[in-house]
């Protein structure tokens, strides 16, 4: 896929998603080189951001940081695929995936200059930050949103309501997930505390 696809995305998604769809998840390299830039860009502006702009760096983890970015795409990506499923959806996981990391373009263009900014604005400037913040978050869930809607041929409703039950399921993805975990660390604490007994009782 050429450059000016990027490009494209961001003020004509229709012409780009159509390319995207045409080439039947062939773009996945692109997917995953948008999301390497979505990574860097994130540790860029967390680790470059003014102080007045940031909580305290010292306190700053990146692979959380990291996982806080690429958790929700990653799953939203599974969720909203299979509510699609359901709900006669034409669109493959490799292409939707794909659409979703096109949709990150806007954050990986202007949170640099944003992050730059923050070294010019004073705190009584902080309402354009947050305002620019606000478009930068918006241009991409606006192309999301279309992603949905024209790579399923959805109309506008059934689009809200497909979004609006891929966030419930990725929300109870994420609940399923943690009480797995829960219940995992539970188990090998208990497992601990028995291998701990028996060898207390051999030492004796």
């Amino acid at each position: 896929m050429p450059f000016t696809a990027y490009m494209l995305h961001l003020f004509h998604p229709k012409d780009s998603l159509t390319l995207i769809k045409r080439r039947e998840g062939k773009n996945w390299i692109h997917a995953v080189l948008i999301l390497l830039f979505v990574v860097i860009v994130r540790v860029f502006s967390v680790l470059f951001s003014s102080y007045l702009f940031s909580s305290n760096k010292d306190d700053i983890n990146l692979l959380l940081e990291i996982a806080l970015m690429l958790i929700p795409i990653i799953s939203f990506s599974i969720t909203c695929y299979a509510v699609t499923s359901i709900l006669s959806g034409e669109v493959k996981f490799k292409d939707l995936f794909t659409a979703f990391c096109f949709s990150l373009i806007p954050y990986v263009i202007l949170t640099i200059p944003i992050t730059a900014l923050t070294w010019i604005l004073s705190l009584e400037s902080g309402g354009l930050y947050t305002g620019l913040n606000i478009i930068k978050w918006a241009w991409v869930i606006i192309l999301g949103f279309q992603s949905v809607k024209q790579m399923n041929d959805y109309e506008f409703s059934k689009t809200v309501g497909v979004i609006l039950l891929s966030v419930l399921a990725m929300l109870l993805l994420w609940i399923t997930l943690f009480l797995i975990a829960l219940f995992c660390v539970q188990w090998i604490q208990f497992f601990q505390s028995i291998f701990n007994e028996f060898r207390m009782l051999a030492s004796r």
